[in-house]
Order: C-alpha cells, then structure tokens, then sequence
C-alpha cells in the first residue's frame, strides 16, 4: 500500500491553538495474477417485483449468468431474489461445488412478482454473506442489491436498513454495493444502505447501463488486493473530539482514536480521505507531532497482516512567521472537492422535494466555486494535475447541470446521488 499525508498548513504560531486539515493518500497495490488468490464471496439480492417484469429482469439474469462464469473455483457465488417475500434461488455455494448448467437454470428460471419488500430480500443476502464467512471460508463478502422500484412492503426505513448493512460490515466482513435501475427506485434508501455497508452506489438508467454497472462492480470485487483497511487517527496533543471527517465515511471512537473503516480495495485504487485536526496551544519552538495514522489491512493474496504508522507534524513558529504561510494547494483542491460532494448531497435533496430553483443556484454555485479555483491556479503555474482534477470535476458538474435542464428532476436527483455517492468513497 502507498501511503501519503499533506497538511493544507504545517506551520503553527507559538501560543496558538489553530485547525489543520490532513489528507491522506491511499493506492492499493496490484495484486499477482494467480490462481490461488483467497476465494471472494458474492451474494446478489434481485429485485423481481411486478416492475421488473420484461427485459429488465431479463437482462439481470443475463449479467448475474455471465459474472458467475468470470468466479474461479474457490469462489462463492449466492443469489437471492424478493418481491413480497425473499427466496434464497442459489444458496451461497464455492463454485467449485455447483453443476455450471443447473446454476443457468435456476438464475434464467427467476420470474416476476408482486410487491417491493426489499428488506425480506436483503436480510437473507445477508444472511448467505454472512455464513459465506463463517463455514465457507471467505475472507469478507459483498451483497449486490439490484433493485428499480421504491420499497411498499416491510422495513422502509432508511436509517434502519443502513445500520443493518453496517453491523454485517462490521461483524462478518460483509460489504453492500448497490445498483439502483431505471428512474423508479429509491435513491436515497439505497445510498444508505450502500454508505452503511461501506460499498458503491450505482445509478443505471437503463438495460444496457445496469448490465455494465453489475460487471463493474463484480470485476472490482474479483480484483481486491487489500481487506479490512481501516484508519486510526490519534491526536497526540489534545482530546479525540478533536477530530472531524470531510467525508460521511464510516467511523467511531475509541478511547484514544478515531477509527475509519476504509473496507476493501481493488488493486491500483486510488482513495484519498480528509480530515480536520483541531490543535492546541504549543509552548515551544520546533517541530511537534500532532497525530498519528495508524493503518490496518490484510493485503492478498498472501493474506499478511499489516500496520503503518504516519506521523503528523507542524513547525511551531513566531507568529509573524505564522502569518506568511502559504496554504498547500493539493489539500485545498481535494477540500473543495469535499465542499462540491456536500453541494451535490443537497442538490440531489432540492431536486426531490421539487424545489428545482434552489438546485439550480446551488449548482451554479458550485461550478463558479471550481471555476474560480482553476483560475487561481493556472495563475500561480500550479502544478497541471491539480488544474486536470478540477477540470474533471467541471466536465462532471457540466454534465450534472445538463441532465437537470434536460432530463427533469427524477433522474437528475439519481444523477446527483450517484456522482455524490462515487465522489465522497
């Protein structure tokens, strides 16, 4: 794993207290291609409610028929489907152990229901995930949930669902990853229930996106090189409730730290995660440490464990000195990044509630926030990478703004929700 932290400001006035923020780097290492890799469990929950009747159900058979065809022996594949009620279709098995013609049957012999009971369904993925762990031998699973309609029958809630999803990630391993299909389904019962089991959210418009989204995600799973990465931020300075997160990542406290739950990583992963360090006064001149980063993670396929530790330090200094400081542009450029996912997070709300006026303002505003980095920068010949991730971010919203001029409210509120979503992991 290749770790780097910057502070936006690394020096501090003598006799001050001020806040920093850190932001920290992570890119997972490639993994060897061999076929001894630890088996990856995956447990797809399908939507076969009334709505799904047609080609978008057929469709889902199709891709969840090809994935399992891309899973080596030792992985464990289940499939679980839910209209009124759940039905475990494919009980979470090592492939090794299933008839590859029988598993075709029973996926393309999956028919339309009735109603939208998510949760009937999602309890029992869980429920295969989780014994996947136990007796099968996985080292963690994902459930896919693949669902185009808002949830009519049993538990709706989405603070429920989404503390569900975070006590199987915290318990067993069990991460959920999303893919909400078509312009029907509930976006923001899905974005949590993916924010709580620590996943992706992926909005599929139609068949052919929803076909890729699955794939995708699959692929990430069966290309993991790093599981249960998590962050431990200890202020050595002052009291943990010193700490805040820019980003809504999973997260508690500890007696003496602050813990993120980074899951797992696809070889070559980029993450980066921010910060605020609030810290207190120093008494003396000089470089102090003001917190340390402790990683944890089992990389694959070696399954090794391993423990970094970064320090966090600041150049204490005269307050004149202070006062010349020049905030560190990378950090600067991913905080406003950080600020453009909170805007997104509440654009996608306004859209929702219909109020399409306030989305709009929010949304110019927070392109003439990029467009007005990007200027800054250019004039002080920053360095061109920081111009071209500002630049993506511009393309981004652009785009955003156009599926809100032309594609109305519902889609772009799942619009928003995705790239919100995407961003903010």
């Amino acid at each position: 794993m290749h770790i780097t932290a910057h502070l936006d400001l690394d020096l501090i006035a003598l006799d001050s207290a001020d806040d920093v923020t850190c932001l920290v780097q992570l890119t997972a290492p490639m993994p060897d291609e061999i076929a001894s890799r630890p088996g990856q469990a995956l447990v797809i929950v399908l939507d076969r409610s009334g709505s799904m009747a047609g080609e978008p159900l057929e469709a889902s058979k199709r891709a969840i028929a090809t994935l399992a065809r891309r899973l080596a022996p030792q992985d464990v594949l289940g499939v679980v489907t839910f209209d009124n009620q759940g039905d475990v279709v494919v009980p979470a098995t090592r492939m090794r152990d299933l008839n590859p013609g029988e598993l075709d049957a029973r996926i393309m012999g999956i028919r339309s229901g009735g109603s939208t009971d998510l949760s009937a369904g999602y309890l029992l993925g869980l429920r295969e995930a989780g014994r996947a762990t136990a007796t099968l031998g996985s080292l963690g699973a994902t459930v896919l949930v693949v669902s185009d309609g808002h949830v009519n029958a049993g538990i709706a809630d989405p603070v429920i669902l989404a503390g569900l999803a975070q006590k199987a990630q915290q318990d067993d391993s069990v991460t959920t990853s999303t893919v909400g299909f078509g312009l029907g389904y509930d976006e923001v019962l899905l974005e949590a229930v993916t924010r709580g089991g620590n996943g992706t959210h992926r909005f599929a418009p139609d068949v052919d996106a929803a076909t890729r989204e699955i794939a995708d995600l699959v692929g990430d799973l069966l290309g993991k090189s790093v599981v249960g990465a998590m962050m431990r931020i200890r202020p050595q300075l002052g009291a943990v409730g010193g700490v805040s997160l820019r980003q809504d990542l999973p997260n508690w406290v500890e007696a003496d730290a602050v813990v993120v739950n980074l899951g797992d990583l696809y070889g070559g992963e980029e993450r980066k995660t921010l910060f605020r360090l609030h810290v207190p006064a120093v008494a003396a001149l000089g470089t102090a440490t003001v917190a340390l980063i402790e990683f944890e993670y089992t990389s694959l396929p070696d399954l090794r464990h391993h423990t970094i530790t970064l320090p966090v330090s600041v150049n204490v200094v005269p307050g004149d000195e202070a006062r010349n400081r020049v905030p560190n542009p990378i950090v600067e450029v991913e905080s406003l990044i950080a600020d453009i996912d909170d805007q997104k997070k509440a654009i996608a709300t306004s859209l929702r509630s219909g109020d399409s006026d306030t989305a709009r303002r929010s949304l110019g505003t927070a392109i003439m926030s990029v467009n007005a980095k990007r200027a800054d920068l250019r004039a002080t010949s920053a360095e061109p990478s920081l111009t071209q991730r500002l630049d993506d971010v511009a393309a981004e919203l652009l785009g955003l703004a156009d599926d809100v001029l032309h594609r109305g409210a519902e889609y772009s509120s799942k619009s928003f929700t995705d790239s919100y979503s995407s961003s903010s992991r």
